[in-house]
């Protein structure tokens, strides 16, 4: 493990079929939501990352389905389900004579191999001549987005494509995606430990999970107040983007007994009035930023055109200030 960096990855439990990835310290872990820690092993964009010198051979197991997603460097490879142990021969498609035909790269060095996750993994083995990357072969400025599932890509068919995902690729950013499926409720003990980076970009899709979860608007409030206070203390330097919650079934007339539409402006209009106090960041009322026939069928998360308006929306919003 010496020689490959994992972006993404707080740590990593040894077991009998390889290593298993963890999203959260163990006390980090202790300290959010029951339902929050289920998402341990939900990994949506979190890389294994090498330098190769040969063709690798690479063998992941994962607890259900998985999914990974090859890049070699800024460019597209393979996409493999991952259903029980699978090995995958990985060569780079660029030999060392023709690399200055791809260069000056524009995030990562053609001969980073970048294997993205969705779901669990489970890393058995790596086989072949490689070496770990070094901070020349990475994005140097750095991007948080923090938010619920619609920012981890529940329902995106492939781990690239999501808001984040697309969002750094046009800035040339690198992204830490902290969404949080189903549990999204600005824990403390994820808040401090995710600021303890420092970042170029923090981007906060808050929180349909706690109007779903029947949070009050005060909690809400309470809750979000932490969070920015954190943000403003620790990264002095950084662009923040708010967004507040996307327009969802709750818009048109479905109930599902998980709060109302007035409920849902009540969240989005407790979110703009504590922006205020923070004049350096941007809010984004979510009114304004999906159309409904951008939502998957479930009304709620975005299909692929919508992760894309998501991007698209909050690139416009930073044209200005990145």
């Amino acid at each position: 493990m010496d020689k490959v960096y994992l972006h993404n990855i707080k740590t990593y439990t040894k077991t009998d079929q390889g290593y298993l990835f963890e999203k959260f310290d163990l006390a980090v872990l202790k300290g959010i939501s029951e339902k929050g820690q289920k998402n341990r092993h939900t990994f949506h964009g979190a890389e294994i990352r090498l330098m190769m010198d040969s063709p690798i051979k690479i063998t992941l197991n994962s607890l259900d389905v998985s999914e990974v997603m090859i890049y070699y460097g800024d460019f597209q490879g393979e996409l493999f389900k991952i259903e029980g142990e699978t090995t995958l021969i990985l060569e780079n498609p660029f030999k060392k004579e023709d690399l200055d035909k791809v260069m000056p790269f524009h995030r990562f060095h053609p001969n980073c191999l970048r294997i993205l996750f969705k779901e669990s993994l489970i890393l058995k083995a790596i086989e072949g001549k490689y070496h770990l990357p070094s901070i020349d072969d990475m994005p140097k400025k750095k991007y948080l987005a923090y938010g619920t599932s619609i920012t981890q890509g529940r329902n995106s068919f492939t781990p690239d494509l999501t808001y984040p995902q697309l969002i750094a690729f046009e800035l040339g950013y690198d992204v830490t995606n902290l969404g949080m499926s189903g549990s999204c409720y600005i824990d403390q003990a994820l808040v401090d430990d995710m600021l303890k980076d420092t970042y170029h970009l923090i981007t906060l899709e808050l929180s349909v999970n706690m109007l779903g979860d029947h949070f009050s608007v005060d909690e809400f409030k309470q809750r979000l107040t932490y969070l920015l206070n954190r943000i403003q203390e620790s990264q002095p330097n950084a662009v923040v983007v708010g967004l507040s919650i996307l327009n969802n079934w709750r818009c048109y007339g479905f109930d599902q007994q998980r709060g109302t539409y007035l409920d849902l402006v009540a969240f989005r209009e407790a979110f703009e009035s504590l922006m205020v106090n923070y004049p350096n960041f941007i809010f984004i009322d979510g009114k304004t930023v999906i159309d409904k026939h951008h939502l998957s069928k479930d009304l709620i998360h975005p299909s692929q055109y919508g992760m894309i308006e998501i991007a698209n929306h909050i690139l416009e919003k930073l044209k200005d200030v990145i």
